[in-house]
């Protein structure tokens, strides 16, 4: 954990990452091998229960609610997903940037703090071929969390390729959360 405030004793303060003077995750690793990456140690920010999801809306549709947080990339990032691992279902939504197609890649870098949102929809079962994220998406929100709205949550960053990735990853996380959208 590190802090955007220079005049903060704890945590430490990190220049490298403008524009936040609150506290935040960073996940920094180098070029990930074939397979590399895990839901634990230095690959990932894991995150007690929360409630995501009102329990008077978990009927709603999942594409009606998002998982949304703030990031800053301040260096090229190009291969390696980064997973949002519900702790319901092991369903997981995969986030990234840089696959611009299914063939074509480019670095990506935000060089200020952005809002990513993902559709709960987006959250999909393992695939025994493809990985994690990859098999059929949640049908109900129950899929994903408890009958609370409730569920633990993982971040991490895995490289599903067959090769090592192209760059390593350097970012800061912020403000998770699930929000209402439709």
């Amino acid at each position: 954990m590190y802090s955007g405030n220079p005049g903060s004793g704890w945590p430490p303060y990190n220049p490298d990452f403008p524009g936040n003077t609150s506290q935040y995750m960073v996940l920094k690793n180098g070029v990930l091998a074939a397979g590399e990456g895990n839901t634990y140690s230095n690959y990932a920010i894991l995150m007690n229960a929360a409630q995501w999801v009102p329990a008077a809306n978990i009927s709603d549709a999942p594409g009606n609610w998002a998982f949304k947080f703030e990031v800053s990339v301040p260096k090229s990032w190009n291969g390696g997903s980064i997973d949002i691992l519900s702790g319901v279902g092991g369903f997981t939504a995969r986030w990234e940037p840089w696959q611009k197609t299914a063939a074509t890649t480019a670095p990506y870098t935000t060089n200020r703090w952005v809002t990513v949102t993902i559709p709960l929809s987006s959250f999909k079962a393992s695939d025994p071929t493809l990985g994690d994220g990859e098999g059929a998406s949640i049908a109900k929100l129950a899929d994903l969390v408890t009958a609370s709205g409730s569920t633990a949550c993982t971040v991490y960053i895995h490289n599903y390729s067959k090769s090592a990735t192209a760059t390593g990853f350097y970012g800061a996380f912020d403000n998770f959360r699930c929000v209402k959208i439709k």
